[in-house]
Parts: structure tokens; C-alpha cells; sequence
């Protein structure tokens, strides 16, 4: 009976242990994502600017499709920009 009894502490005790490192690596992960490249504001004009020129140049060769595809793009940017932008930014405040 000791014996098992020094067995079921012996694995509660490394099961601790194991815990305990997965929690660290967890922490580890969650600095190294605070810390991450995120962009903002500029960073998505940026591409609704360069999808505004796309729309421009296939507005004056007539090329209705790809002003259509130009226009289906900012809407789905500026969705982006709606849905992760100004909740970041609502969030701060």
C-alpha cells in the first residue's frame, strides 16, 4: 500500500511539472503575439489606395469587369479595416 501511494504522488508530481511547462511555453507564445508586426491605420490605406488605381484605369479603358472586381475589393477592405480596425481602436478607449 506505501507503495502505491509513493507511485500516485510521484505521477501527480510530474503531471504538475508538465503543467507547469505547458503554461510557460503558453505564456511564451502569448509575449512573442503582443509583440508581433500589427498594422494599422496607414498599412490597410495603403491597399484601398492601390485598389482606388486599379478602379481609375479600368474606368478609362472602359473595362467595366475589372472596375467591377476594383470595386468588390475596397468594399472588402474597407470591411477589413471596419471589423479589425475600429474594434482595436474602440477597445483603447
Amino acid at each position: 500500500m506505501p507503495l502505491v501511494l509513493i507511485g500516485l504522488l510521484t505521477a501527480c508530481t510530474k503531471s504538475n511539472n508538465g503543467e507547469q511547462a505547458l503554461q510557460n511555453q503558453i505564456d511564451s507564445l502569448k509575449t512573442k503575439l503582443e509583440n508581433a508586426y500589427k498594422p494599422g491605420f496607414g498599412d490597410f490605406m495603403g491597399k484601398v489606395q492601390t485598389r482606388h488605381s486599379k478602379l481609375w484605369f479600368a474606368g478609362v479603358n472602359e473595362n467595366w469587369e475589372l472596375a467591377q472586381f476594383a470595386t468588390y475589393s475596397i468594399n472588402q477592405k474597407n470591411n477589413t479595416i471596419k471589423n479589425k480596425l475600429w474594434k482595436k481602436l474602440s477597445s483603447q478607449r
